[in-house]
């Protein structure tokens, strides 16, 4: 190792032979401050384990994150925009089951993911003797934690969450698969470091829409712009129509069965038979659009849905 008085005769020869000394201090100062800009990729999630006879409401300080009632839920639910800097509330209406118990946990998930229990709430059986209850259990997040929640919409966010409505009609209508994965990739990428479980549903999804598209017979009905309604649900914007239409749909057109069992491919071989077939079509009643910076400007996307 250099001592101090021999490192500082190397910058000063340096410089006298007609070199700049690098500022070799300054680098790491630098590091730091890249660093700094870049915020730790986290959420806030809920998650069900167990059953109940019904678990009709889930708030989060007054707004519910269940989009119905369930009975069990394997996945998942993105709270994160739901949630506040200081305290919190979730407040459950159930009625629990006779024979099994419910365990609903609040937690933090950084990029692996790694978990931190926020808040646990067991719903134990027959708790509630058949009757609908209630519970509520309060928590405290860091004061210094930024909020998610959107707030507001201007007509600006509006036309900017219509554009990409355009381009995933566009996207379907000219049955490409790739450009309709683009379009949910920073979402998926970010839902894989957090979320696998929910990634991994969702590519489902989109592995069996991109195989419809591959379907020459697909067609779009024309993208229809009237009566959209636009939604905010913590730190999304859900799109729909008032009138409850889809916000698009297709022809149906006919899907071949693959036999799952193997005695029906058994028979298949052995005698010629055509393929059964199925009904089916795109129908998309909402979509769900998140807000990201990039390069200091904020940009609308599709995002995937709290819950897959």
């Amino acid at each position: 190792m250099f001592s101090k008085a021999t490192f500082a005769s190397i910058l000063v020869s340096f410089t006298l032979a007609g070199f700049q000394a690098p500022m070799l201090a300054d680098v790491p100062a630098q590091t730091k401050s890249e660093n700094q800009q870049k915020q730790e990729l986290s959420g806030y999630f809920i998650t069900f384990t167990g059953s109940a006879r019904s678990v009709s409401k889930a708030k989060l300080n007054g707004q519910n994150v269940l989009s119905a009632p369930i009975v069990t839920l394997t996945l998942p639910v993105n709270v994160s925009g739901y949630l506040i800097p200081g305290a919190n509330e979730l407040a459950l209406e159930y009625i629990s089951n006779p024979k099994d118990a419910m365990t609903i946990l609040i937690e933090k998930r950084t990029v692996g993911p790694k978990k931190e229990e926020v808040a646990k709430v067991v719903l134990a059986a027959n708790e509630s003797n058949g009757a609908v209850a209630k519970k509520t259990v309060s928590f405290n997040l860091p004061k210094d934690q930024p909020s998610r929640a959107i707030k507001s919409l201007s007509d600006d966010d509006k036309k900017a969450i219509e554009k990409e409505l355009q381009n995933y009609w566009a996207a379907l209508n000219e049955r490409k698969p790739d450009k309709l994965r683009a379009l949910y990739k920073d979402s998926l990428d970010d839902e894989r470091k957090l979320s696998p479980e929910s990634a991994a549903y969702f590519d489902k999804i989109l592995n069996r829409e991109a195989s419809l598209l591959r379907n020459p017979g697909i067609k779009l009905a024309p993208l229809e712009s009237a009566g959209l309604t636009f939604k905010i649900e913590g730190d999304t914007v859900k799109l729909y129509r008032e009138d409850k239409k889809p916000l698009l749909t297709s022809n149906e057109v006919d899907v071949q069965i693959e036999p799952v069992m193997i005695e029906v491919q058994k028979k298949a071989k052995n005698q010629s038979q055509p393929k059964a077939t199925m009904k089916q079509q795109i129908v998309r009643t909402h979509l769900y659009f998140k807000q990201n910076s990039q390069d200091g400007v904020n940009q609308w996307s599709v995002s995937l849905p709290p819950n897959a």
